[in-house]
């Protein structure tokens, strides 16, 4: 395989500036040119006409709008990728040669999706290099204050609410979705609260209208392996400022006809932000504006999410083609070789320079699929804390479907450990029926969303190792009737209880199991339930409400870690004690308190103390992934508390 280039891409840098025509000298009907890659690497001109410039209500903001004339753009209208192409424009009036001369205005940033021609806002390049100017070139790798924790936190509300509608209904989906839900409230989510994501949208004016009726920033299109993969990212990456897009994409190879050595970075070249590299190209590209003499670099001329500080790899890039579409046309791309680092965000501009500034993580995932040899895939995965569980997830996901789709009826097993900072380690154990690459990679992200989204502190992901293994059948087994020897039990007694299962095709089985009524059980009725893993969390997180507790990352990591160890392939059961039994102090159980110390406790330590119901259980391993939920009554009755006189009264 062609391995892209170890040696770091140049970065172009002129002798001085490029000479600038500001908005304000900027009048209608003037002429000039572009400069963006179509195809290839190779920078191509293409003609612009200025249209008008519209003042922004924020202070001091404009957008220069212009109509292209090109053949490609004649077709698609402005494409995602374009984002940043310099404009040039002769202030003289005269027609001069395409591509030659001018001064440059801006970048091409915003457009319009299923125009009749191709009209594009421009950011005037003063704004963007007021961004170069807050460029920290002497700095480190940003460090997150309380706001950006806040970010994080909000992240990964986005990512759970994302994975949550990607897990399906079925038994192993609902488990998802119950586990999605108790870490949401680890995380001191309100779900009042918005969580979609897109605090940092740009504010843009309305201009000509496109089939949506209003102006589009250009998002940074990242070329997914599939659809159903695509859709999953999307609400995950939009409010980042990256479109998924649906493509065959993602090779980790360049096309044979381009030598990733040769790339540079300059005005109108690739600039690519590779989120994954391995066996897999998984990166979003814009276009370079403008090159300071001193190796600032500006592309983009709009924000991703506008941050501020960011740490991200800068590569160059390269285009298969345009691909035009009536909704947002966009350039189907991948990335080359290293050539430093994006380390500032604004609405105006992103900004980066030639040190490496990011760190990235170790991803392997090795595949067994029916009838196929064990493929092994390594990853380096971008260490950036909103967005690297998505992409964990999305590797994952796609190494799995990446030499076949996985059979319709299936069993997949997933095993991983994830490493994080400071030692401390999450095992995945997962079941799935029927499961699809979207779903394996929903059951992936949730653990990263939450640990590494924390509220609390900063913790990175340092490796991940996970294994996947697909059996040819689906073993799925619902619970279809219930019923107990006897419904009257004395506290200490065994109780047997029959379980009948019914499987896919029809075919019923019956499990036979014990159950031991607690010895110091109170007289009365107490109900049973027999159900799966996603009723099983669902009954312990609501009477346990201190399991959904976390103040510090210690105690979220062993919340997540216990929430991973619930299977699907078991049947769990659960009987629920009448009154509450103990009191939590943060998350250490102090159970069976006598009513004094209890009433000391709760008015000692306030808010801390949490009182739960008790929870007898037992947790039944099954060949098959359990579906369903079943309730009976159970009367325990002590046959000595009674008098002999209420006796022979009976």
């Amino acid at each position: 395989a062609q391995e892209k280039a170890s040696k770091q891409a140049k970065i172009i840098t002129p002798d001085r500036a490029t000479p600038i025509l500001k908005v304000d000298e900027l009048r209608p009907g003037m002429k000039g040119y572009g400069l963006t890659v179509f195809h290839g690497t190779k920078i191509e001109p293409f003609p612009i006409e200025v249209v008008s410039v519209e003042s922004l209500n924020t202070p001091g903001r404009a957008v220069i709008w212009i109509r292209c004339d090109h053949p490609t753009l004649n077709v698609s209208g402005p494409v995602q990728g374009m984002s940043g192409s310099p404009i040039f424009v002769w202030p003289d009036g005269r027609d001069h040669e395409i591509g030659q001369g001018g001064r440059l205005i801006g970048a091409f940033a915003f457009g319009f999706g299923g125009g009749l021609e191709c009209y594009a806002g421009v950011q005037p390049i003063e704004l963007m290099r007021e961004v170069g100017e807050r460029m920290d070139v002497k700095g480190e790798r940003p460090v997150a204050s309380a706001t950006d924790r806040q970010r994080y936190v909000d992240a990964a509300a986005t990512m759970l609410e994302a994975l949550e509608r990607a897990s399906g209904d079925d038994a192993a989906g609902r488990l998802a979705n119950a586990k999605a839900e108790a870490m949401r409230r680890l995380l001191g989510l309100d779900e009042s609260r918005d969580t979609s994501g897109n605090a940092a949208k740009s504010k843009l004016p309305a201009g000509p209208r496109g089939i949506d009726g209003q102006v589009r920033r250009l998002m940074v299109p990242v070329s997914m392996g599939s659809a159903d993969m695509a859709e999953l990212m999307r609400p995950i990456m939009e409010p980042m400022g990256f479109s998924p897009v649906a493509a065959v994409g993602g090779g980790s190879k360049a096309p044979v006809f381009i030598d990733p050595a040769t790339t540079t970075i300059q005005p109108g070249s690739v600039l690519a932000i590779p989120f994954a590299t391995g066996d897999l190209d998984l990166s979003g590209s814009g276009t370079v504006t403008d090159v300071l003499p001193d190796g600032r670099v500006l592309a983009f001329g709009h924000a991703m999410d506008g941050i501020g500080d960011r740490a991200l790899p800068m590569y160059t890039g390269y285009v298969h083609y345009v691909v035009p579409l009536r909704s947002i046309s966009f350039k189907l791309s991948g990335s080359l070789a290293p050539a430093g680092s994006v380390i500032r965000d604004e609405q105006s501009a992103v900004g980066g320079l030639s040190e490496t500034r990011y760190g990235t993580a170790p991803v392997k995932v090795r595949v067994k699929l029916p009838n196929q040899d064990e493929q092994v895939y390594k990853y380096q995965v971008l260490e950036d804390q909103p967005i690297t569980p998505g992409i964990m997830a999305a590797v994952v996901g796609q190494s799995v479907g990446a030499v076949q789709q996985l059979p319709r009826e299936n069993t997949l097993r997933m095993k991983g450990k994830l490493r994080f900072e400071g030692s401390r380690e999450i095992e995945l154990d997962v079941i799935q029926a029927r499961a699809t690459s979207q779903a394996v990679a929903a059951s992936v992200a949730p653990v990263g969303a939450a640990l590494m989204n924390n509220p609390f502190e900063r913790i990175k992901l340092e490796s991940a190792e996970i294994e996947v293994e697909v059996e040819p059948k689906s073993r799925i087994a619902s619970i279809s009737d219930i019923w107990i020897d006897r419904t009257q039990v004395a506290p200490g007694e065994s109780v047997g209880i029959n379980v009948e299962f019914r499987r896919l095709r029809g075919e019923t089985f019956i499990k036979r199991i014990e159950f031991e009524i607690p010895e110091d059980a109170d007289e009365g009725d107490y109900q049973l339930t027999i159900g799966d893993a996603a009723t099983y969390v669902q009954r312990l997180t609501g009477t346990h409400p201190h399991y959904s507790r976390a103040r510090n990352v210690d105690q979220l990591a062993r919340a997540i870690q216990r929430l991973n160890a619930f299977r699907s392939d078991a049947v769990y059961l659960m009987l629920t004690m009448p009154e509450t039994t103990g009191l939590a102090v943060g998350t250490q159980e102090l159970p069976d308190l006598p009513s004094s110390r209890v009433a000391l406790l709760t008015g000692q330590a306030g808010s801390r103390v949490t009182p739960y119901a008790d929870l007898e259980e037992k947790i039944v391993p099954m060949d098959d992934v359990i579906s369903g939920s079943l309730e009976m009554v159970i009367n325990v009755r002590d046959p000595y508390a009674t008098t002999p006189k209420a006796d022979a009264a009976e």
